[in-house]
C-alpha cells in the first residue's frame, strides 16, 4: 500500500524510529552516487538563490514493513538516502554549533538521536558506530572488517567535504532542504 502524500524528513521522523537491518548484504551507492544525491539538494539551493523561490526534491518512496516491532518500524527501501541525509544533518548541525549561530535545541531529538537511541537503527555494532559518527563526525575510525562500517565513514567524509564547500547561505538553505523540502512516499509492505 502506497502512502500518495509526500512526507518531509522531519514529518517522517515524527512518526517513531525506524530500523534498517541486513544492511551488510545491500548493494551500496558509490561515490559518484553519494555525490550526485547530495548535488540534488544543492540545486534546490542554488534554484533558491536565483528566483527566491522554494522547490521540493522529491527523493521517489521509501518502503516501509508495516509491522513495527518494539515500536520501531523496518525501512526495506531507501535506507542510503535516509543516513546519507543523516550524516548531512549531522555535519551541518555540527557547523552551527562550532560558533555559527547554534541549532534549536530539539534538532538533535527530531532528526538524529534521543539519549542514546538513533532515529535510524542498524545492526550492531554497526548502530554503535553510526551513533558516534552522528556525535563526533569523520574524526572516528570504522571498525576493522566491516565493509558496511567503512561505507559509513567513506559517507561520512564525502558529506563533510560537501558541507565545507557549502556558503553560509547555502548552509542555511541545504539545513531547510533536508529538514523541510526533499520529500517522498511511503510504501508500506
Amino acid at each position: 500500500m502506497t502512502d500518495e502524500t509526500k512526507y518531509s524528513l522531519s514529518q517522517f521522523f515524527g512518526f517513531g524510529y525506524y530500523s534498517l537491518l541486513d544492511f551488510e548484504n545491500s548493494f551500496l551507492w558509490d561515490d559518484v552516487q553519494i555525490r550526485k544525491f547530495l548535488d540534488s539538494i544543492s540545486k534546490a539551493a542554488e534554484y533558491f538563490e536565483r528566483t527566491k523561490e522554494y522547490e521540493i526534491v522529491d527523493i521517489g518512496v521509501v518502503k516501509v514493513f508495516s509491522v513495527k516491532y518494539n515500536g520501531v518500524a523496518e525501512i526495506i527501501d531507501g535506507k542510503q538516502r535516509l543516513l546519507i541525509m543523516s550524516l548531512c544533518l549531522s555535519a551541518l548541525f555540527a557547523w552551527f554549533e562550532n560558533g555559527h549561530g547554534g541549532i534549536e535545541e530539539d534538532a538533535y531529538d527530531l532528526f538524529l538521536y534521543s539519549g542514546d537511541k538513533t532515529r535510524l537503527q542498524l545492526n550492531e555494532p554497526v548502530n554503535s558506530f553510526y551513533y558516534h559518527l552522528l556525535l563526533n563526525g569523520v574524526s572516528v575510525n570504522a571498525p576493522v572488517g566491516s565493509f558496511f562500517s567503512s561505507w559509513l565513514h567513506n559517507v561520512c567524509l564525502i558529506v563533510s567535504e560537501y558541507v565545507e564547500s557549502l556558503s553560509l547561505q547555502q548552509i542555511h538553505l541545504v539545513t531547510g532542504i533536508i529538514t523541510e523540502l526533499t520529500v517522498f512516499q511511503v510504501e508500506y509492505v
